[in-house]
């Protein structure tokens, strides 16, 4: 067949078998393509649950270590009042840690940029 007539130009001589037997192609390749596309999308769909999935597993973990050592952090403080009670002295700052830095990690600071509150 011609090119032309996929293009649904130059039909004008092709007869009313032959035009069904074009549709009938053109309604089969198109099911094909739509099918496919669907495929796509469904297995793009997947991926993103499956990221998802890791990524809240990986937060509930962090979450769960920032407890931990926020309770750490209230234990020492605990300790520290009841040491220097009664003294003028101020708590220890507590000991730098390095930041875990994750490209899933948002900041909860302010951005320096734009404030448009």
């Amino acid at each position: 067949r011609n090119q032309r007539h996929y293009l649904g130009e130059d039909l004008q001589a092709v007869s009313s078998k032959e035009l069904q037997n074009l549709e009938q192609q053109l309604d089969t390749a198109l099911k094909h393509i739509r099918s496919r596309k669907n495929q796509l999308m469904y297995d793009s769909i997947n991926e993103l649950q499956r990221k998802e999935k890791a990524i809240q597993e990986q937060n509930g973990m962090l979450s769960k270590e920032i407890k931990e050592r926020e309770k750490i952090l209230r234990a020492q403080q605990e300790q520290w009042d009841q040491q220097n009670h009664g003294h003028n002295m101020p708590p220890p700052s507590p000991p730098q840690q390095h930041q875990i830095q994750h490209p899933y990690m948002l900041s909860h600071q302010p951005s320096p940029f734009l404030d448009m509150g």
